[in-house]
């Protein structure tokens, strides 16, 4: 008897509180930007907004305690993640345009997965490249009761794939003249593509060659010459400041490591997790063969 008549308040309020909000005005209107695609970024603006637009029946000053649910599918509309509804932080609706981030649409305190989708968040920790659709659903907190005040609605959106920088100069195998290499060396890059809604960071790493060596063993086991990051910029004068005998030849291997403002990865088709161009390598000729430095190189090398 007792469960009947709780079931029967139950309904009640519910009737209650649905006629009380069908005489408020609440609309609901997810918008996204350029979402990140690793969720924990979802906190940027740049990513998007949940825009709450309320009114309430009794004017102004009348506040309401909601809850918010989101899902998360993929391009073919299978189910990634959510957040529950009962477990979601609640947040309080006032008077006129309440604005939320996207990180309180897909709480990552309150997210649960599919264990495929585990698995890539654990191996990479981000959306890979393609299409989603995110859901959000809004609720009253009624005295811990919760009443859907809109539906589920989606929104398509996409994580790009970029293409990282291509290395233009020193060209891969050229030779470049000492007198004018030990001043200065320009170096130059593609930017990454398409551009970022921030600007990219281009980390120019320079270093040697040693007899013997392949450029992998060099660029894992030699210190850099130099480590410079260019914010947005693709091209950097290097001032080495070295000294080339006169009958050795010196061999170089640069490379870029592209990431955005908070050192994450951009996602890119391969699997390349570090971010890097394919490097280059370019060579110093011995002073002694200054003869057969070309004029291609030497307008290459003007600032």
């Amino acid at each position: 008897m007792e469960n009947i008549r709780k079931l029967v308040y139950c309904f009640i309020l519910i009737c209650f509180s649905v006629s009380l909000l069908n005489a408020q005005q609440i609309q609901v209107n997810l918008l996204i930007a350029k979402p990140s695609s690793y969720l924990s970024e979802w906190n940027n603006p740049m990513s998007g907004k949940l825009i709450i637009h309320y009114i309430p029946n009794g004017g102004a000053g009348q506040n309401e305690t909601i809850r918010i649910s989101g899902q998360l599918k993929d391009g073919g509309g299978n189910v990634l993640a959510g957040t529950s509804s009962e477990n979601a932080a609640p947040l309080l609706l006032h008077s006129g345009a309440n604005v939320f981030g996207l990180d309180e649409v897909l709480s990552l305190e309150n997210l649960q997965t599919t264990a495929g989708f585990q698995q890539q968040l654990t191996h990479t920790g981000k959306l890979e490249s393609g299409f989603y659709q995110l859901g959000v659903q809004v609720f009253k907190d009624s005295m811990n009761l919760l009443i859907p005040i809109s539906t589920m609605q989606f929104k398509t959106f996409s994580i790009s794939t970029y293409q990282l920088p291509n290395l233009v100069f020193p060209k891969n195998g050229s030779l470049l003249y000492s007198s004018i290499a030990e001043k200065q060396i320009l170096f130059r890059w593609t930017p990454i593509v398409p551009s970022p809604a921030r600007l990219a960071n281009y980390k120019l790493t320079i270093v040697a060659i040693e007899e013997g060596q392949t450029t992998l063993q060099a660029l894992q086991t030699n210190a850099p010459l130099l480590e410079k990051t260019i914010v947005g910029g693709t091209q950097f004068i290097w001032q080495p400041n070295l000294f080339f005998a006169d009958s050795t030849e010196y061999k170089f291997v640069w490379t870029i490591q592209t990431t955005d403002e908070n050192g994450n990865i951009f996602s890119t088709t391969g699997d390349n997790r570090y971010g890097l161009s394919t490097p280059s390598i370019f060579s110093v000729q011995p002073k002694k063969n200054s003869n057969v430095f070309t004029k291609e190189l030497e307008e290459e090398n003007k600032l």
